[in-house]
């Protein structure tokens, strides 16, 4: 299992496209919040918070896993969330899971991620 958010997918995108290729069966989970969260909190640490092009506006993460060949789908709900991970865990091929609900993608990648491992 792969937890990213979706300014990483555009750093590890050809991870995608290496899953496929392989057959690798991994999961990646992208809590989607619509901007490369790291590299703000980086620039208000080094008194630069206005930094540009820290928003990613309408990227369509599972267009682009499933133009590699990669099983995806979008989830609202924790319970939504929990099966697909579990799915993604048993299938045996890649798959990705985007959590499309910005204000609570954080809690609910975490929380699914610890449900989903129990057996």
């Amino acid at each position: 299992m792969s937890l990213l958010g979706d300014g990483a997918v555009h750093y590890s995108v050809s991870g995608l496209w290496t899953a496929a290729q392989h057959n690798i069966p991994v999961v990646f989970v992208v809590a989607r919040n619509s901007e490369y969260r790291a590299l703000k909190e980086f620039s208000r640490f080094m008194h630069d918070p206005d930094a540009p092009g820290m928003e990613l506006p309408a990227m369509d993460i599972p267009g682009i896993a499933a133009s590699y060949g990669v099983q995806s789908e979008q989830v609202k709900t924790l319970s939504e969330l929990t099966s697909a991970i579990r799915d993604g865990l048993s299938s045996n091929r890649p798959s990705l899971i985007e959590v499309s609900e910005r204000r609570l993608a954080d809690s609910w990648v975490v929380r699914s991620f610890s449900q989903a491992r129990t057996p």
